[in-house]
């Protein structure tokens, strides 16, 4: 009888290609599918499983915040920051219309690349692009660019 692989869910047997690794757990013998280290495992969707023989599942849903660009948002937390003293803390959530958002960011972006240096304007440009984004999703209201408004393409 072959041992049923834990981490592919299939029957390893002689067409199986995987590397395994056979523990005792509580008497029980598991063989553990070493094809799948590290990586999405293809028979379980939605989990990996680590060297130490852990599992975690993935979901893609939640989003990879281990993939972000830490400095850059360390960047724009020091932009809040500032903003917080001349603006207020939570200012922008007042309501702010989409199209000033974008406007802004474009602005920053030609300054920077017509290579003014003034302030650090690719940060200023993320600030603006990341409200816009929230604002469109959490206060719709503020939606005032034309082409982008339910119901008026």
């Amino acid at each position: 009888m072959n041992d049923l692989c834990t981490n592919c869910i299939r029957i390893e047997d002689e067409t199986c290609d995987a590397v395994t690794n056979e523990i005792t757990l509580e008497g029980a013998k598991i063989i553990e599918c070493l094809k799948y280290v590290g990586k999405p495992n293809p028979y379980i969707p939605n989990k990996r499983t680590f060297e130490s023989g852990a599992t975690r599942s993935i979901s893609i849903d939640k989003g990879r915040f281990d993939l972000l660009p830490w400095t850059a948002i360390q960047e724009l937390a020091i932009h809040c920051a500032k903003g917080a003293e001349v603006h207020g803390e939570n200012n922008v959530n007042l309501g702010i219309p989409i199209h000033s958002l974008i406007d802004s960011a474009i602005r920053h972006l030609s300054d920077y690349m017509r290579g003014e240096t003034s302030e650090k304007h690719l940060v200023s440009a993320m600030w603006n692009i990341g409200f816009a984004i929230q604002t469109e999703i959490l206060m719709p209201e503020y939606q005032d660019i034309s082409n982008r408004i339910k119901g008026e393409l």
